[in-house]
């Protein structure tokens, strides 16, 4: 019998040895597309935007709400941001588009793999298949390959946001202020940290956010009142509601063909303390991750437009369920979704007939936050039964 275990223990070895490194050279060949499909400056559009905005204020000619600032700047877009954001960007005026870009993604890459691996780094499919391999899914998902092909701030704005949420140090939470103050939607994090008593985190986020708005404030003085008087309670400054990469559920309602401002808020105030209160409770046990995790996918849900690639909050999020549940099957559903934003839905779908399968597909990416935050709610409700290598989940980052 103990040669027969021994014999079993070595060809399951040479199995799992041979799967790795399968997935190695898969993931090598997904990195060898990823890069060839990437739009290589000048296409990453949103990085540009920045890019030029910086460069106004860097020339003294910062008309960023000027209807015309896209076809002046040759972005063909326009500047959606708080001015603070337009003088934070001068550092991309500095050097060449195509430098930015590639400096931009090797730091967002670095950083998300980062995270994997000390998050994820023991899952037992990491173990079978490679941290690599893991790693490329991951970026192949739809909200992080949109960011990584437009130069967008989603990576850095979910692990800053997460970070800022479970540093042992409460001043880390100045990221939370920082990327409020460029974005707005984390502001849902001061309230967070509001209702959890956290006064350390809020005032640190909170001081953050309220001097760099008055910085910019001072610099501009004409452009932030137009931008806080007008643009920013404008969702439609940034284009259709009804487009298919908003997956918010402003988004969601808009295809379905309600309109209805009133239904939207009342929707989406019950969305926000439902996820507030979720986050409260994982917090109460201890796990800051979870009820980060939490708080980013309601951001995304509650926001009046969220792009595909604000969803980056899905992989963390992915990677926490993961480590909760407990069964085969469970772990094989956790793997279908991650497929399941691979695949790009919401564009394909946009350009079907019209058809209520159309429209179900569209709100694909809306449809995965909900469930993972439903799935998070049942995961908190159950008791569990033992300790799995979860990341340190119930840990400070």
């Amino acid at each position: 019998m103990a040669v027969f275990n021994a014999a079993l223990t070595e060809a399951l070895t040479r199995r799992r040895s041979a799967l790795f490194w399968c997935c190695t050279v898969a993931a090598i060949g997904a990195c060898a597309v990823l890069v060839w499909r990437m739009p290589w400056p000048p296409a990453p559009l949103d990085l540009g935007v920045y890019r030029a905005a910086g460069v106004a204020v860097l020339e003294g000619q910062p008309a960023l709400y000027s209807p015309d600032f896209g076809v002046q700047t040759g972005t063909a877009l326009p500047f959606t941001y708080p001015p603070i954001a337009a003088v934070l960007a001068v550092p991309l005026a500095l050097l060449p588009l195509a430098a930015d870009y590639v400096i931009w993604t090797v730091a967002g890459i670095a950083l998300l793999v980062g995270y994997l691996a000390r998050h994820a780094g023991r899952f037992d499919v990491v173990q079978a298949t490679g941290l690599v391999f893991i790693s490329v899914i991951c970026i192949w998902t739809l909200p992080v390959s949109d960011t990584l092909s437009l130069g967008q701030l989603g990576i850095f704005l979910t692990l800053g946001c997460i970070v800022g949420c479970t540093s042992r140090h409460p001043g880390a939470a100045m990221l939370i202020g920082l990327f409020a103050a460029l974005k707005l939607t984390p502001l849902l994090f001061i309230v967070y940290f509001a209702i959890t008593r956290q006064w350390s985190r809020l005032g640190w986020a909170l001081g953050t956010f309220a001097g760099l708005t008055a910085f910019g404030f001072v610099l501009m003085p004409g452009e932030s009142v137009a931008y806080f008087a007008d643009l920013a309670s404008s969702a439609d400054r940034v284009g259709d509601p009804a487009f298919y990469a908003n997956q918010s559920i402003a988004g969601a309602m808009e295809r379905l063909g309600v309109s209805s401002q009133p239904l939207w808020i009342a929707v989406a105030g019950v969305v926000t303390a439902a996820g507030l209160w979720l986050a409260s409770r994982w917090f109460r046990q201890g796990s800051l991750v979870a009820a980060a995790v939490v708080v980013g996918l309601t951001t995304v849900l509650v926001s009046p437009v969220s792009w595909q690639h604000h969803a980056v909050w899905i992989v963390p999020a992915i990677v926490f369920v993961y480590a909760r549940v407990e069964t085969a099957w469970a772990k094989v559903v956790v793997g279908l979704t991650v497929a399941f934003t691979i695949l790009r839905l919401p564009i394909w779908a946009a350009s079907w007939p019209a058809s209520a399968w159309a429209t179900l597909l569209s709100d694909s990416l809306t449809i995965v936050v909900a469930g993972l935050l439903g799935t998070m709610w049942v995961l908190e409700r159950r008791p569990r039964t033992h300790v799995t290598a979860e990341f340190a989940a119930n840990q400070p980052a």
